[in-house]
């Protein structure tokens, strides 16, 4: 109990003393006198009922309050460091194994198979050694007893008696006179614990109040237990019952003085404590030797997101300090293990990303406990980080310049530094132009304005304006003229004068003059026409684009271009489109009408360019296309009468088909009108449905080679003349392969029998192995085959067609296909044509 008190009088806890016997009524009531009355009641009532029931409660109450008060005084040692505590529950819970056996023996429960005499043999051996540890108990008050050998004492004494009584070598307890060893035992108790009594009374103020009273009520009550043992004349005696009912209430005492001073006690003035840290702002922690937290307030649970009951136990360290740290390298943790006295640093909390003060002073005497306190100074460190960042960055960024740098003290009138760009840039070392006089005799040679402005400048940058120097002529080291102009910027006493070398620019104007003047003569001469236009009229007009139009230069210059075209609109939208960026170049055709009255076609190539007077215009590359568009026009004839030919081609092709079969006559060209309106539908192109009419005009031209007995046969054909029809599609391939058409025509028909499911033939093709054009040509096919008359069979009509379709669809023929054809039948009321 000392360290417990001892933790009551660190600093800054301020904890109430301990609690004098009958101080509060309701303490005394709840303490001393509702628990023996109700143990009493309890008892009493037990007893009433059953004899059996009562002495097994009895015997059972006290084991439980025994073994109860071993476990929690050994668990709360690390923590209160209380050995006479600990001695007395390891004690009574050893005595709670010779106690059970007794109760589980007891004649009548019959649950161990014991003699009467072996029970009580038990039974007296459990006072005796009760009544010995009571007594040595203060021997521990100031020192330190090791649990392991506690137990194992203890435990060897209590194995002992156990091994005696059930051997028959214990004294006999039962006798048939009142001096039997049993009473003789009952006198022993009772001296043994007035013995106790008496130490206990002389140790007195090495034991907190509260426990001292605790243990004298529980020894007096142990001792009037003994005497009324002593005196029963039977077992059921009323003395007897009394001697169990007092014994129970002096182990309800004993349990008071372990667990409540031992666990309950320091924990609720350790709660008492925490209110008055918990208002400190810092994470607060206290901490033993090895690092493990005890305790923490509120601010250190809120900065590591855990509640601060869930922090007792766990290692200080791992969330507190630089986790990625060794405990042995911790400045923290080894001050810990070395020393006791205060000790702080400043340390780094990665997980938690904050710089910390980590301050550290021991708690309780001894150094057994340390108090741990943690200030961000996360903002402080983040600010002479980011000042030594800006001091460093400055320097990096003024040594690794590629700007030359110098550094002019106001206060010693020289140059103090300068970069590396600085030195390569003049070929100077800094101490050959430190001086002015050295700066000015070989940086400015000769030249007094530089001198006497330098003064000027120098006043008014050092009242914090920024100051810019006029366009110097300075001299390398070797000798070489450089053009230069300087920035000069005041900073904390110092002049920073930055030098922009504006040599290879002046140069580079000089030649951009020069290849100026070399670009106008080469487009004054070229043979391409060029004019610039800007707001809708010419700016600029080579003489080679006044030559293709006929007028003057000063005719077009400033005048909108609708006075030359009819244009203007066109060309205006096209040209916004550089304007606002959406195009980079344009091309355009116009019609421009010449001097002569004559109307051209011109083909304009524009692009947005910056012109002399540093506005954007648009510069624009004009031909003469008058003739190349006549020729390109003839040829469009000469093409659109090459496709009429062949497409008439194909429709004596086709007549010649019909003429060898009358039967089908029309069908072929049906065929392809009707695919051709099929594709319309898809959303193809004019051109690719162009095609699919093509395709369908001679789908069947392979038919040439069908023998005309067949063709013309009026009724069903055999197996063999129907192999034979079927080989007009590899025939019709056959015959168009070898033509070169835009598009595959001959596949086209090749395939116009394929099936989406792989019956068709000739290929036995599926799916996307069959051309688009060759799955429209075919639903065309059938839908005019049923729906068309034939000399030997009337119409089937469209429904059916439209049945036989909807039936194959996604098995034989396309289902988009498919579909497209219903669409434009069932709901646009399309009509076959004739």
């Amino acid at each position: 109990m000392d360290d417990v008190r001892s933790l009551s009088a660190a600093p800054g806890l301020a904890l109430p003393a301990p609690s004098r016997l009958g101080t509060g009524a309701k303490e005394a009531i709840s303490d001393f006198l509702v628990p023996p009355l109700l143990l009493a009641a309890l008892g009493l009532l037990a007893l009433n009922g059953n004899y059996l029931l009562f002495h097994t409660l009895a015997e059972l109450g006290s084991v439980l309050i025994a073994v109860m008060a071993m476990v929690v005084a050994r668990v709360s040692l690390t923590f209160t460091r209380n050995h006479f505590s600990v001695f007395i529950a390891v004690g009574f819970g050893w005595c709670a194994l010779l106690d059970t056996l007794h109760a589980l023996g007891y004649p009548g429960l019959g649950l161990l198979p014991l003699t009467e005499e072996a029970g009580t043999q038990l039974w007296v051996a459990s006072r005796l050694i009760q009544a010995g540890v009571l007594l040595f108990a203060p021997l521990w008050l100031n020192g330190c007893v090791n649990p392991a050998i506690l137990h194992l004492g203890f435990g060897s004494a209590v194995l002992l008696a156990a091994l005696l009584v059930l051997s028959g070598n214990f004294p006999l307890a039962i006798s048939e006179s009142s001096s039997g060893f049993r009473f003789a035992s009952e006198y022993l108790v009772s001296a043994l614990l007035l013995s106790a009594l008496m130490v206990y009374w002389h140790r007195r103020q090495r034991m907190s109040m509260r426990l001292f009273n605790y243990l004298l009520v529980a020894v007096l009550a142990l001792m009037a237990s003994g005497l009324a043992f002593s005196s029963a004349q039977g077992l059921h005696s009323q003395a007897h019952v009394l001697g169990h009912l007092l014994k129970v209430i002096g182990y309800w005492f004993i349990y008071l003085a372990l667990v409540r001073q031992t666990l309950c006690e320091p924990f609720n003035m350790l709660e008492r404590a925490a209110s008055t840290y918990d208002a400190v702002p810092d994470p607060t922690l206290i901490i033993d030797r090895a690092g493990a937290i005890r305790q923490a307030n509120r601010a250190a649970a809120a900065l590591v997101g855990q509640p601060a009951e869930a922090l007792v136990g766990q290692s200080c360290h791992a969330l507190f300090h630089d986790a990625g740290v060794p405990p042995e390298q911790c400045p923290i943790c080894a001050h810990l293990k070395a020393s006791t006295q205060p000790f702080s640093c400043e340390l780094t909390i990665p997980a938690r990303n904050r710089d910390v003060s980590c301050s550290l002073a021991p708690f309780i005497d001894g150094g057994h406990a340390f108090v741990q306190v943690l200030r961000d100074i996360s903002r402080r460190r983040a600010l002479e980080r980011e000042r030594e960042k800006s001091e460093q960055r400055f320097q990096n960024v003024f040594s690794a310049s590629p700007v030359p740098m110098q550094i002019f003290s106001l206060e010693q009138q020289r140059l103090t530094a300068i970069n590396e760009a600085h030195q390569r840039w003049l070929g100077y070392p800094l101490e050959e132009i430190a001086t002015l006089e050295d700066w000015f005799a070989k940086v400015c040679p000769g030249q007094q304005l530089i001198e006497s402005r330098w003064n000027l400048d120098m006043a008014l940058a050092a009242s914090g304006h920024s100051v810019r120097t006029p366009e110097l002529t300075l001299q390398r080291k070797d000798g070489t003229p450089l053009i230069a102009q300087g920035t000069l910027t005041e900073s904390h006493g110092d002049l920073i004068l930055a030098w922009t070398d504006l040599t290879e620019i002046r140069q580079s104007e000089q030649s951009l003059r020069e290849s100026e003047q070399r670009f106008r003569g080469m487009i004054e001469q070229t043979i391409s026409g060029i004019f610039v236009w800007r707001a809708g009229s010419f700016i600029y007009v080579n003489p080679r684009f006044c030559q293709i139009v006929g007028w003057r230069a000063n005719d077009l210059l400033g005048r909108p271009l609708s006075l030359f075209s009819s244009e203007q609109q066109h060309l205006e939208e096209a040209f916004a489109q550089l304007q606002q960026g959406t195009q980079r170049s344009v091309a355009l055709t116009i019609a421009l009408q010449c001097h002569d009255g004559r109307v051209i076609e011109v083909g304009l190539h524009a692009s947005q360019i910056t012109w002399d007077d540093g506005e954007p215009a648009v510069i624009v590359m004009a031909q003469d296309i008058t003739e190349r568009k006549r020729a390109e026009e003839q040829i469009a004839h000469y093409v659109a009468q090459l496709e009429g030919a062949m497409k008439g081609t194909l429709r004596a092709v086709s007549n010649m088909v019909e003429m060898r079969d009358p039967y089908t006559a029309g069908h072929e060209r049906r065929v392809g009108l009707i695919a051709r309106d099929l594709g319309l539908e898809l959303g193809w192109s004019e051109q690719r449905c162009e095609t699919l009419e093509l395709a369908g005009l001679v789908h069947d031209i392979g038919k040439i080679a069908i023998p005309a007995e067949i063709l013309v046969k009026p009724t069903r054909l055999s197996p063999l003349e129907m192999e034979l029809m079927r080989g007009h599609a590899q025939a019709s391939y056959d015959i168009l392969r070898d033509v070169p058409f835009a598009t595959p025509i001959a596949e086209i028909i090749h395939q116009h029998h394929e099936r989406m499911d792989g019956t068709g033939y000739p290929q036995g093709l599926a799916g996307e192995q069959i051309l688009p054009e060759a799955r429209v040509l075919a639903v065309a096919d059938v839908l005019e085959s049923m729906a068309a008359h034939r000399p030997y069979r009337p119409s089937r009509g469209v429904g059916a067609a439209l049945a036989e379709l909807e039936e194959g669809s996604g098995t034989r023929y396309d289902p988009q296909v498919v579909q497209a054809m219903i669409r434009m039948v069932c709901e646009k009321g399309y009509q076959l044509p004739d």
